[in-house]
């Protein structure tokens, strides 16, 4: 039986972030679902079954440029994985917080085409011009 854990999650004085992505799993196997933060209002949602679970940053890019961002008293503690625990079938509602981590403030989380395509017009351009 299975149910669903949904979300939502922010990055202070910032939009959601949009494209980050998260995983769920056991200490054993830590990435059995997986799943995107959306552009709108950063919602999240996997399909779980009770149980405890761990949900961290996958690897790659997401967990490379932020850390969860722990406690609303002020205090910045990172975590790299939160415990999550489904009592029963209702489902439950899971708020994020994530930080971007120390020199990768100013780093993109998605590289948009455009930016892609201007790296690539400017490798060419170095081989045209040898």
């Amino acid at each position: 039986m299975c149910t669903v854990l949904l979300g939502h999650c922010s990055e202070k004085d910032h939009e959601p972030p949009r494209g980050l992505q998260l995983i769920l799993g056991t200490k054993s196997n830590p990435h059995l679902v997986d799943t995107l933060v959306m552009a709108n209002l950063g919602y999240w949602q996997m399909k779980v079954s009770p149980g405890v679970w761990y949900l961290q940053l996958a690897p790659g890019r997401s967990s490379e440029l932020y850390a969860f961002r722990e406690g609303g008293d002020g205090s910045q503690e990172k975590h790299l994985s939160k415990l999550i625990t489904i009592n029963d079938l209702r489902g439950k509602v899971v708020h994020l917080e994530v930080v971007k981590k120390k020199g990768m403030e100013h780093e993109k989380l998605l590289i948009s085409s455009d930016d892609d395509n201007n790296s690539q017009r400017k490798v060419s351009s170095c081989y045209i011009g040898l």
